[in-house]
């Protein structure tokens, strides 16, 4: 990381800090060492950031991205809305491919500031957090007014967890829920993508359509982890509205050239022409569900690994997920990933990942991520069980603490 980097990371790391202290409205985002920090979004293809340096490297921002189709029907309202800011706003119209997240956008600047001033940052902190308040209070309700099929289906939504992973950075994908409230309730948490559970899980096509929408409405990639290598299961899932796929077991560079056929529409493979839920109202849905198609897949057998050269060579594959315990187990040490040869193959195997130039994945703990980060692990999953399980002993561990003390509570 570059001291520019790192000295954004802890720009937006004290931005989120400012957040708590004072209890903003602005949910809480995970810090980045990018110029602009996702905050959230105020409907599908709606997103809205916090930057330093959008137009000059002495000015701080706020801008909401707008689908296509959307900004002629805020722009009428440009009067009232900039009576309501009490300032002019800057509109930016930008015709370009449908599904790109700097369409067009609506802004405000904060000009003549130096975001690298650390003593004004408690100023530059609570100038965007009181404008992103007001820009949410502006104009949530106005996109929610719009019509829904001119308006919020006219382009395909963003892939969260791809757009994250292009711009170099960490995404983050929690697995464990299995319903569309407790999707809801994590929604607001910060993270990029769910990831339902297909293979081991009850997950199928009569729980698909709530679940990817609960995803939908939190802006969050559905990811699918699906139960075989099977193209008409992989385009099936794909169909009901989930915007990715995650393959097990995969050994072979033909295995995973299998997951891409079925995944990706002519000419890049073969998926079956139907459209998914993602598409309803997406005029030129099959020109644009490739590029926003997520798949990953599972290095979790001893053969997958020694065949790991060939399999890196298949291309339009987003992340090579390695699995502990189905590796553990191929390599005669079941139930017992941090046996050494377990960890030393799995580290050497996400170093050969990032070698060939590829996205590395791997299952994460509170314990773990910051060993897998430094590693370079840019596709970082957890699972709520964790959480669960931990924070049910720590509250159990305080009660029986504070009934043995001789202190009366």
């Amino acid at each position: 990381m570059s001291e520019l980097q790192q000295l954004r990371k802890k720009f937006w790391t004290g931005f989120r800090d400012y957040l708590i202290q004072t209890s903003s409205q602005v949910r809480y985002p995970t810090p980045s060492q990018k110029r602009y920090l996702y905050i959230s979004t105020l409907g599908p293809n709606f997103i809205m950031e916090a930057l330093v340096g959008k137009g000059s490297d002495k000015e701080i921002s706020v801008c909401l991205y707008i689908p296509r189709g959307s900004f002629s029907s805020l722009f009428a309202q440009q009067k009232e809305i900039e009576e309501e800011f009490g300032e002019p706003l800057e509109w930016e119209k930008r015709p370009g491919p449908t599904g790109k997240r700097q369409n067009s956008w609506i802004a405000l600047h904060k000009r003549n500031t130096d975001p690298t001033d650390e003593a004004d940052w408690p100023n530059q902190h609570a100038w965007l957090a009181e404008k992103l308040e007001l820009f949410d209070r502006v104009f949530r309700q106005r996109i929610r007014d719009l019509d829904a099929q001119e308006e919020f289906m006219a382009t395909l939504r963003p892939n969260r967890i791809k757009q994250k992973l292009a711009d170099g950075e960490l995404a983050y994908v929690v697995s464990g829920l299995t319903n569309a409230d407790d999707i809801d309730t994590f929604g607001p948490l910060g993270f990029d993508g769910v990831w339902l559970e297909g293979e081991h899980g009850r997950v199928g096509p009569a729980q698909l359509g709530d679940l990817t929408r609960a995803c939908d409405l939190w802006g969050m990639t559905s990811l699918v982890r699906v139960n075989r290598n099977d193209q008409g299961l992989i385009y099936r899932t794909l169909d009901c509205g989930a915007m990715g796929i995650a393959m097990p077991h995969v050994n072979t560079k033909a295995e995973a050239q299998n997951v891409v056929d079925g995944a990706k529409f002519a000419p890049i493979g073969h998926r079956g022409m139907y459209t998914s839920r993602q598409g309803y109202g997406v005029d030129n849905y099959f020109a644009e569900a490739n590029s926003q198609t997520l798949l990953v897949v599972l290095v979790e057998d001893i053969a997958a690994v020694n065949n790991l050269d060939e399999i890196l060579t298949v291309e339009h594959i987003d992340v090579f997920f390695v699995a502990p315990s189905d590796l553990a187990t191929s390599m005669g040490h079941i139930g017992n990933y941090e046996h050494p040869d377990v960890q030393r193959t799995l580290d050497e195997t996400l170093a050969r990942i990032q070698a060939a130039g590829r996205v590395a994945g791997t299952l994460t703990t509170n314990a773990t991520v910051e060993k897998y980060v430094q590693a370079g692990v840019r596709f970082l999953m957890t699972g709520v069980g964790n959480w669960i399980a931990s924070g049910a002993a720590a509250y159990k561990r305080a009660a029986e603490n504070a009934k043995l003390s001789d202190t009366p509570v």
